[in-house]
């Protein structure tokens, strides 16, 4: 609904500004606003944190916390709609200065209006700090409940301005166990005071007191689970820690609110719909532009995409809108053709005549022994116009190559299953090395030239061979087709989009389409220039300096943090190169979106700022994840299995017989594969055998198996 951005200002100061994407304005929502993060409140019952401003609220999430806040921060308590909050407990975490006591007693009033079930607040407006100097007067706060989570129990300074983020920032890893002990130390205001007034002094806190019992809701985000549970091992859901979401901001905010109505609309992950807008970006752009760091550095605007998943995960519907629009960019070509063919016709008839007119003379001529004049210019038939092509689903070598000669800007090959053209290659031609190496000349759009006998011996060239990539594939398939074998390179020029599948659900919006037709016709416009010589070339865009010294300073490190050795180190070293073309595809959207900005003239920052977030962030977690499945034993590939499903299921209690028998999950449909998957779960801590009371009665006890409640910690 909206985006809040935080700029840091030069003099110190910092300003936010409110994006309102319902209306595509910079201008905040109508009263009263929703709660930050209002979908994971719904998601999830017990106790919330409710932090003064979304970097807290982020903070105290990324801790593994339900943390809430309200637009505006201190200012906002007012114009918020606190209602979901109803019947919920709630701990109060203000900032310690006089904005946050002014939020924090303006939270405790509305909570306690609207019904919350209980209210608690940090004992903290009672230390010196909050008008003065923080390192002359900050107070340390001790926790006294500290000691029976962990063995470190350093105080914690409290000075002005501190917050959630303060706490976590100070050690991350130690975060969760400081906040579990502050939970314990939380007070009830109600019970303090009965006067809660915002120009009132701080609430008196007994220092000697005893600290107060957290309601017992609180356990439902998993810090009061039995001590007699260990931490599940996580690592066997899958190859990274976390599979990724999409960071859709990178698109900006026209085609990140349009990707995500996209992927509602089919019911699939956006990430889908990312992957196939890049691919479809770079070929439009094509060989119009290129993008260059520095002297004897050029990437072309080329993208390869592999959408993974299994079938019934959305990907031809998600990847459908955007081929929509470039299917509907390509008819609106055909009238401009039709005219230019009609026109060829002519010039051919013409020619016809000029020709046989020359080859009378010529003949007459030559019975007179007058000496023959060469042909006329004008007896020359013209060159036959090649039909305007967007796209194609033709990946034989010839076929490509005669269509990129009418083609000079290049093409989008598409398939929605890759799998049958990764099995045709080297079925053609296989004698002259076949179509997996001309793909492998492809990717870096260099000149290529086809010799063929039916041509007279008269090469094709091809002066720039410029085709991305997109298309579907199941994980299976591409082990089997891509991924086995010995590495030539061709899966590490591949990004993979592998993201967990999406609930079907009635979609309440939709991807605008004829908006999308106009923003990617606009990349179709983008024209070639000439060189010296007179040949039409891509523009060259270089990097604006801080862009420059960026992505210098990213690229030096780059290497040094990779795999030495492996499929995935392959993959890895590509890192820079993939950068600069996501750069030069990023860039290119946001002009695209929108009619008020000048083309580029430079590579901006920004660009290779969100080039390389979106490659750390998601594109690396990905290729590890579809390198690292193909590399686990089909012993860890069930107990991933049977464990990923207890995820998604929740279930309190396992029973082996339901799983083969009921579950039906391909690959666990025996007693023999559940049982190993299982025994994999118990020992990593996830599940355990159900124990049985002595009884009189008989008959065989089923196999069940408790599940460990911290494997559902938020």
């Amino acid at each position: 609904m909206c985006v809040i951005y935080r700029f840091d200002l030069e003099d110190g100061g910092k300003e936010y500004r409110p994006y309102n994407m319902i209306v595509r304005a910079w201008k905040g929502l109508d009263t009263p606003r929703p709660l930050f993060g209002l979908e994971r409140l719904s998601e999830l019952n017990g106790a919330v944190f409710m932090a003064e401003g979304e970097k807290a609220a982020n903070a105290l999430r990324a801790a593994g916390f339900v943390a809430t806040t309200c637009m505006n921060g201190a200012n906002g308590i007012s114009k918020t709609d606190l209602s979901p909050l109803a019947g919920r407990s709630v701990i109060v975490w203000h900032d310690n200065d006089p904005p946050g006591r002014k939020f924090l007693f303006e939270a405790i009033a509305a909570l306690d209006e609207i019904g919350a079930a209980s209210i608690r607040v940090l004992p903290i407006d009672s230390y010196p700090g909050i008008e003065g100097d923080a390192d002359e007067e900050a107070r340390m706060l001790e926790f006294p409940a500290i000691a029976p989570y962990s063995d470190d129990n350093l105080p914690i300074r409290i000075g002005k301005g501190w917050d959630a983020a303060d706490l976590v920032r100070l050690d991350p890893a130690k975060a969760r166990i400081r906040i579990r002990a502050l939970i314990d130390i939380t007070i009830d205001p109600l019970t303090m005071r009965d006067d809660i007034e915002p120009d009132s002094q701080p609430l008196p806190v007994d220092q000697d007191a005893t600290p107060g019992q957290v309601d017992s809701d609180w356990r439902h985000i998993g810090d009061c689970i039995p001590d007699e549970w260990p931490e599940p091992d996580r690592s066997i859901l899958k190859s990274d820690d976390d599979i990724p979401q999409f960071p859709l901001e990178v698109l900006g905010p026209y085609w990140s609110e349009w990707a995500r109505n996209a992927g509602e609309g089919a019911s699939a992950p956006p990430d889908y719909v990312v992957g196939t807008l890049l691919a479809v970006a770079s070929s439009l752009i094509g060989n119009s532009r290129t993008i260059s760091p520095w002297d004897g550095w050029t990437e072309p605007s080329i993208l390869w995409i592999a959408n993974v998943g299994s079938p019934s995960s959305g990907k031809s519907p998600a990847m459908s809108p955007v081929l929509d629009a470039l299917r509907a960019l390509e008819q609106k070509l055909v009238p401009e053709f039709e005219e230019c063919f009609r026109q060829y016709k002519a010039d051919c008839l013409a020619a016809n005549v000029a020709l046989e007119e020359w080859e009378g003379e010529a003949k007459a001529n030559a019975r007179g022994g007058i000496e023959m004049q060469p042909m006329p210019v004008e007896a020359t038939m013209p060159l036959k116009p090649e039909r305007p092509r967007l796209s194609t689903t033709d990946a034989t070598t010839e076929a490509m190559v005669r269509l990129l000669v009418g083609q000079p800007r290049g093409i989008l090959f598409y398939r929605d299953e890759l799998a049958g053209f990764f099995a045709n290659f080297d079925r053609y031609n296989s004698s002259r090395g076949g179509d997996r190496a001309f793909w492998l000349e492809a990717y870096g759009a260099r000149r290529y030239a086809m010799d063929r006998v039916k041509n007279e011996g008269q090469p094709i060239v091809v002066p720039r061979l410029s085709v991305s990539i997109v298309g579907s594939i199941q994980p299976d398939r591409l082990q089997t087709l891509l991924m086995s074998g010995d590495d030539d390179g061709l899966p590490a020029r591949f990004l993979y989009f592998y993201p967990t599948p999406v609930g079907r659900n009635k979609p309440v919006r939709s991807a605008d389409a004829a908006w999308a037709q106009w923003a990617l016709s606009r990349l179709g416009s983008l024209d070639l220039v000439q060189d010296e010589d007179g040949e039409l070339v891509p523009r060259k865009l270089l990097l604006s300096d801080a862009a420059e010294a960026l992505f210098s300073d990213w690229w030096s490190q780059q290497q040094d943090r990779g795999p030495e050795s492996g499929k995935f180190a392959a993959w890895w070293g590509k890192g820079p190169g993939f950068v600069l073309r996501l750069a030069l595809a990023l860039e290119m959207l946001w002009w695209s979106a929108n009619v008020d900005y000048a083309e580029p003239e430079r590579i901006s920052r920004a660009a290779i700022d969100m080039a390389i977030k979106l490659y750390e962030t998601y594109l690396a977690p990905m290729a590890r994840r579809v390198y690292g499945e193909f590399s686990i034993s089909d012993d860890q590939h069930s107990i991933r299995l049977l464990a990923n499903e207890l995820i998604k299921r929740q279930e309190e209690k396992l029973n082996k017989r339901d799983v083969y028998v009921r579950w039906g999950l391909k690959g666990l449909d025996t007693a023999t594969r559940v049982g190993v998957a299982i025994e994999g779960l118990v020992k990593a801590g996830w599940v355990r055998r159900e124990t049985y009371s002595p009884g009189a009665e008989g008959g065989r006890r089923p196999e069940n198996f408790l599940v460990n409640p911290r494997l559902f910690q938020n």
